[in-house]
């Protein structure tokens, strides 16, 4: 989300009390930030990113993680929760001419990836994709 460094809001994850150096247990390698979800820098740094990731739960019952004027100026969006037609941060993402990729499209490609290893041949995404279809 930040040049060089890695933020993580309301990451549940990251040690806290480093400050700047905080370093995430899940990527502990990857020097970063914590964040709290209410820290003001957080639509800033959002609105900055080159990519944002949902990774909560949020969207499933058509909430927005985060306000819409936080969305990436010119990023990507992911959000990793599946509903049919898109989360409503996926849907705005898009409404925005943003990149955007949602939890079906993860798991589809997740899938063609898990196939792959598993075969040694190549997925059939389509198929796949047709299968996912609700």
């Amino acid at each position: 989300m930040v040049p060089a460094s890695r933020v993580c809001p309301g990451d549940e994850t990251c040690d806290r009390g480093f400050g700047d150096d905080v370093q995430c247990r899940s990527l502990a390698d990857v020097p970063g930030r914590a964040v709290p979800w209410d820290d003001a820098a957080v639509p800033s740094l959002t609105r900055s990113a080159d990519l944002l990731v949902n990774a909560t739960p949020l969207g499933r019952r058509e909430e927005m993680p985060i306000r819409p004027a936080a969305l990436p100026r010119d990023g990507a969006v992911i959000d990793l929760v599946y509903v049919t037609g898109g989360t409503p941060l996926v849907r705005k993402a898009r409404s925005l001419g943003l990149r955007t990729a949602d939890g079906w499209e993860v798991l589809l490609l997740q899938g063609a990836m898990a196939f792959e290893k598993w075969t040694g041949r190549t997925a059939p995404v389509d198929a796949m994709r047709d299968t996912l279809q609700p």
